[in-house]
């Protein structure tokens, strides 16, 4: 979907680094804007078998810490989570990507229909 409203091509799961160590891989990393796009969906915090364990509030938690790291980096300028609701036909998507700085051909403000 990225590709058909005119975003470049993004690096799929580029593993970011700082001082402390790994952050982790992100989803999409889009180096020439400074963005990266991060769809995790809901499951991960509904199903008890994706937390390891952990509460709902403990994901929250470790996610907002781990963005926090990433914002933090020099090469990163934007963090955004969509999720399923904004890539379906009609979604904000594309706005979302636009907002982030990605190229998006004009007049294109929602997912389109596949």
């Amino acid at each position: 979907m990225m590709r058909d409203v005119g975003c470049p091509a993004p690096v799929q799961q580029h593993e970011f680094r700082d001082d402390r160590g790994v952050i982790g891989r992100v989803d999409f990393w889009f180096p020439d804007q400074g963005v990266i796009v991060e769809f995790d969906g809901l499951v991960k915090y509904r199903d008890v078998g994706m937390r390891n364990g952990r509460s709902v509030e403990e994901v929250v938690i470790a996610e907002k810490v781990r963005e926090d790291r990433l914002r933090a980096l020099d090469d990163v300028r934007r963090v955004i989570r969509p999720i399923w609701r904004d890539v379906v036909p009609g979604g904000a998507f594309p706005a979302m990507l636009a907002a982030a700085g990605l190229p998006v051909r004009r007049g294109v403000r929602t997912t389109p229909a596949w």
